[in-house]
């Protein structure tokens, strides 16, 4: 290796070692002495010498050290091999006269830039599309040096395409309309292109998910863009199955509502020239140099506001009914059920991979406007993957709530990834099943309940850090469903301090007390004999309400208490708990089942971690059901 330290990188002293800052990115190489012996090397890597050449004659340590260095300021590519050979090319003189900058731009990164911009040259590239932002992609891929051109637009659209300026007399642009319906003719221009390049309207999602299954299907890269009124949406150039395209799609939340179009003046220009370069990086190879804002081998959508053109990027995680799932297949039946229970602030450390405004599981995790004292709380808006609600239902909205801020969101996560499993169909629909939650048996499970609007979480629907304590809060949620239409007159009240002061509990006190001090009058009525479980209707104020049921009385009171303090707090009634106050043991699953069965009802436990992004953080998600009902 010759080592050659580029041009735009510069480097300064850090409290830990070396902050080294270049065009691609920006690292800190840790070490007491990195900055002094970063500053000693620079001036010697001029690519002129070899590696070894260069450490010759040092002591083996600081030959180490020396090493080391380069190697790290090359992985990040802040220094390149100057000893590398380029490899050969064919382009005419002219070809390297027009594309003098183009081809320096490559060589500003990366090796045998003629070469690489020879691919390009070389490379067939479809166009498919409508709208005005077709049309300016041509001109940006034509001015870029595209070669060999083919586009599908609408009839109307054709001749203004033709009349694309040519910056070579090499150049070739052939535009056929669009006629008749896109599967007909898609297989065969795919067949004949080395990328294909789609603009489409909001409207015409569906026919960018086709065209991701065909270049899926026959392994030619893609990139797409989603353009309406406010937004922008890209997929980079990629192999379909890298980039994940029609997980993007399926993924991607519909847009805020406007009557105002931005699409206009430059706007079509600016949005065309993203597909452009990423179509440029990926045939020449500068997709492959380290992208500080992009997670290597992490599918991204990069929404653009038209508004401002201010460009984010969005992490995307494969979708269960995406064709293209060979990297995360559907979890075979035992696999599915029970395993070992999953950290919770592990998790909370890593709910950000699952929440994004736009193309998260979660759209949000966050404390809003939501009171904080004395309950710390927490709401989750929740994805729809199927989309199942209609498209005018916003978000469902869950609730957690705890002594602290960090088990409020743990709560809330864990109640939303309930909700988003209830929301998601298994791959294969017809291969619904459930088990038996003490011996295991499986059952064959017909349908869930269908969602309902406005938007309730189906009875039964629960996430935990463990398998039995989600079946456990699935089981208590039908038990107190059962209670919820007890209307006897003839209940018995319950002497609540005496019951507290009886359950020798420090925080179901604590939870008495701050009612209490809160003015309320809680009249608890039991409520036991109806399953024989611990069970209370519990009421306080003006119409606060809360019915619990679980196997012990700590559990009920203050499970029940909890809630009262809750509504009186925010004014949220959530009645139900989708995710537990408090971490168990699991036991109590015999005692809620013979509960259940005397009644009539035979509870299934369905696991409803379908999505292999929710899976890959918690298996735990299930929706308890009544076999028969």
């Amino acid at each position: 290796m010759r080592p050659l330290l580029r041009d735009h990188v510069w480097y300064v002293s850090a409290p830990d070692g070396a902050y080294v800052h270049g065009l691609g990115g920006a690292c800190t190489l840790t070490g007491s002495h990195t900055y002094e012996l970063l500053d000693r090397v620079a001036p010697h890597l001029t690519g002129e010498q070899t590696l070894d050449q260069l450490v010759a004659g040092l002591p083996d340590r600081q030959q180490t050290a020396v090493r080391d260095l380069v190697e790290a300021l090359a992985a990040q590519q802040f220094v390149v091999d100057a000893g590398n050979e380029d490899r050969p090319h064919t382009l005419t003189a002219g070809e390297l006269s027009t594309y003098a900058a183009e081809i320096a731009f490559i060589r500003f990164g990366l090796d045998s830039a003629e070469r690489r911009f020879q691919q390009l040259r070389e490379a067939r590239i479809g166009l498919v599309g409508d709208g005005p932002v077709l049309g300016e992609l041509l001109r940006a891929g034509v001015w870029s040096g595209w070669r060999h051109t083919r586009v599908v637009a609408a009839a109307a659209d054709v001749d203004s395409l033709l009349a694309t300026p040519r910056r070579d007399d090499l150049q070739e642009i052939r535009v056929d309309p669009a006629d008749g319906p896109l599967d007909a003719w898609l297989p065969g221009l795919v067949r004949d292109l080395d990328v294909v390049l789609q603009v489409s309207g909001d409207a015409s999602r569906a026919d960018l998910i086709t065209v991701a299954r065909e270049c899926h299907r026959t392994g030619t890269p893609l990139g797409q863009l989603l353009v309406d009124r406010a937004e922008a949406w890209m997929v980079p150039v990629g192999p379909a199955a890298e980039t994940a395209a029609e997980s993007c799609w399926r993924r991607l939340a519909p847009p805020p509502r406007t009557e105002d179009d931005w699409l206009l003046g430059p706007v079509p220009g600016l949005v065309a020239a993203q597909l452009a370069l990423s179509c440029t990086s990926h045939l020449t190879g500068l997709d492959t140099l380290p992208a500080p804002d992009r997670p290597p081998g992490v599918p991204v959508l990069i929404g653009t506001d038209l508004r401002t053109l201010v460009t984010r990027i969005h992490r995307v995680s494969v979708h269960p009914r995406a064709e293209a799932r060979e990297r995360s297949p559907e979890a075979a039946p035992e696999e599915r059920i029970g395993g070992p229970a999953v950290d919770g602030a592990a998790l909370l450390d890593t709910a950000a991979d699952l929440v994004d405004a736009r193309t998260g599981l979660l759209r949000s995790l966050a404390e809003d406007e939501l009171v904080q004292v004395p309950l710390a709380v927490c709401r989750a808006r929740v994805a729809d993957p199927g989309p199942v609600l209609p498209a005018w239902v916003q978000p469902p909205a869950v609730y957690g709530w705890g002594a602290d801020r960090r088990a409020a969101r743990l709560r809330a996560l864990l109640a939303g990834l309930a909700v988003n499993g209830s929301l998601t169909a298994p791959a294969n629909p017809g291969d619904l099943w459930g088990v038996d939650p003490i011996s295991g048996a499986r059952h064959r499970v017909r349908a869930l309940p269908a969602p309902v609007v406005p938007f309730q979480p189906p009875v039964g629907a629960a996430a935990a850090l463990s398998w039995d304590d989600a079946v456990v809060t699935g089981l208590r949620d039908h038990c107190e469903a059962i209670l919820r239409g007890d209307d006897r007159p003839d209940r018995a009240v319950v002497d609540l301090p005496a019951l507290v002061a009886e359950t020798d509990d420090a925080r179901v006190a604590e939870l008495h007390d701050l009612l209490r001090i809160a003015g309320l009058d809680v009249r608890v009525e039991d409520l036991g004999d109806r399953l024989k479980l611990p069970a209370f209707s519990m009421r306080a104020g003006t119409g606060l309400r809360a019915t619990v049921c679980a196997t012990t009385v700590a559990d009920a009171l203050h499970d029940g208490l909890e809630r009262l303090l809750l509504q009186w707090q925010t004014g949220l009634h959530p009645g139900r708990a989708l995710a537990p106050a408090r971490t168990g043991d699991g036991s109590g699953i015999p005692e809620l089942v013979e509960a259940l069965q005397r009644h009539g009802h035979v509870p299934v436990v369905v696991p409803t971690a379908h999505d292999p992004a929710l899976r890959e953080h918690l298996g735990h998600v299930v929706q308890v059901v009544l076999h028969g009902d």
